[in-house]
């Protein structure tokens, strides 16, 4: 019955437990982004409604460039798994700070943790994928990305059912406590992705500035294929 469901989802032999690990990274991520996605509007909405959406909105598109233009040049330093496990651990930080923070009852604060937690959502959504690129070769990867997707897809799925129901147990703004942990669970897993899995990585070329931090990185995202999707 095993050897016909790893069949059905063509999973070839030896290969079971890192689809099992990277499976299991996405759904968490995505649990997490629906969680941490959905307290953050929620509270938000409750205190600013929802017409002010279209100005965070605006600010949220230059935080996400220059955020993104900072995981370029982390992707081009050469170590990616110290670096994946550096992210998620101060990502997790920053929602803990965050979670403290409010407790101050500062009202400001709501729309520092909406746009604290979407540009935290659209770093996970690439470091995923990152992850992911590491740890299989092209191959594997036209075979397992749709199953890598579809666990994705319903851990987001889990992330929003479970939402309501938390929040009345434990509070919306203590959803962003568990969303750190599930980040703190993330880099566990991805350390023991990176540990068995991931593929040797070349000598990355000494930056001497900033700006050849980011050549370094343009080039990384240039000869991956993935990476230039993304």
């Amino acid at each position: 019955m095993t050897n016909r469901i790893a069949a059905f989802l063509q999973i070839r032999a030896g290969e079971a437990r890192m689809v099992a690990l990277v499976a299991a990274l996405f759904a968490l991520i995505e649990i997490g982004r629906g969680l941490g996605g959905n307290a953050a509007d929620g509270l938000f909405f409750v205190r600013f409604g929802v017409e002010n959406l279209p100005y965070m909105y605006l600010i949220l598109g230059v935080i996400t460039f220059f955020v993104m233009l900072g995981y370029t040049v982390g992707l081009g330093r050469g170590n990616k798994s110290a670096f994946f496990a550096r992210l998620f651990f101060f990502l997790a930080i920053a929602l803990l700070i965050e979670r403290a923070a409010l407790l101050t009852g500062f009202n400001l604060l709501y729309p520092i943790l909406w746009l604290t937690i979407n540009a935290i959502s659209v770093v996970l959504g690439t470091l995923v994928w990152s992850v992911a690129t590491e740890t299989c070769d092209t191959r594997q990867a036209k075979r397992l990305f749709s199953l890598f997707t579809s666990l994705g897809i319903l851990g987001g799925v889990i992330g929003n059912l479970l939402t309501g129901t938390l929040a009345q147990l434990i509070g919306t703004e203590n959803l962003i406590l568990l969303d750190a942990a599930i980040l703190f669970a993330c880099l566990a897993l991805t350390r023991d992705i990176a540990w068995q899995f991931f593929k040797p990585t070349p000598r990355a070329v000494a930056a001497t500035s900033f700006i050849g931090e980011i050549r370094v990185g343009y080039d990384f995202v240039r000869a991956s294929p993935l990476m230039r999707l993304i």
